[in-house]
């Protein structure tokens, strides 16, 4: 089966083929892995290499400290759902991040770059499952193959910083992905998580050099 999925991309699984299709990293939480994935079941796409035909995929357990990883056969899949296909399914309940988003969906339904939901509002919104909090964040993934204007990032930026809730965007280039707030705060020097690991760069548009690793 020849599937292109992304880092935070959500996966529909067949529960009755988990124990075929799916290889934790840790086997003494197999059965903690099938209680959440039987309440749900959605994989979420890891950043790391493929191995031996397999994709790297995390479980959302039941309480935030819970997350499982493991590996994932794709002839398992069921459906795909990338972030920018969950933007306009805000739900129905009245909390901070998921208004939020209402909010950022009005300002930026004139933007060119693919964006969505990730996190516990992606999760959410893909499940049913109610995962968002009032204290949950809006985790954004945004995804720009062309370089970004100093004059673009500011402006999202902005209107990230007048939500009712913390946000953070992670900006997807084709090398990885990089923060937005990261831009602000130091922007000659950016942490680019990439499926290898973390690379330290000053152009996350361009391919990532062994420059200097983070500590």
């Amino acid at each position: 089966m020849s599937l292109r999925v992304r880092p935070h991309d959500l996966l529909r699984i067949d529960v009755t083929q988990m124990r075929k299709v799916l290889v934790s990293e840790h086997p003494d939480c197999s059965d903690a892995m099938e209680y959440c994935l039987r309440r749900a079941p959605w994989l979420v796409v890891r950043r790391a290499l493929n191995k031996e035909g397999l994709i790297p995929v995390g479980v959302r357990g039941v309480e935030r400290s819970q997350r499982f990883a493991a590996w994932f056969d794709p002839q398992g899949i069921a459906e795909i759902l990338p972030p920018e296909a969950l933007r306009t399914s805000s739900g129905t309940r009245d909390q901070p991040a998921l208004m939020a988003l209402q909010e950022l969906e009005r300002r930026w339904s004139g933007l060119l770059h693919a964006w969505g939901p990730t996190g516990s509002v992606g999760f959410e919104l893909a499940s049913g499952m109610a995962t968002v909090t009032a204290t949950s964040d809006l985790d954004l993934v945004l995804r720009a193959r062309d370089r970004l204007s100093e004059r673009e990032l500011s402006g999202l930026a902005k209107d990230c910083s007048e939500l009712a809730c913390a946000t953070d965007v992670q900006i997807e280039t084709p090398h990885g992905s990089v923060a937005l707030q990261e831009f602000h705060n130091t922007p000659s020097k950016l942490l680019l998580r990439t499926c290898s690991g973390p690379v330290l760069v000053c152009d996350p548009w361009q391919p990532p050099a062994l420059w200097e690793m983070p500590a």
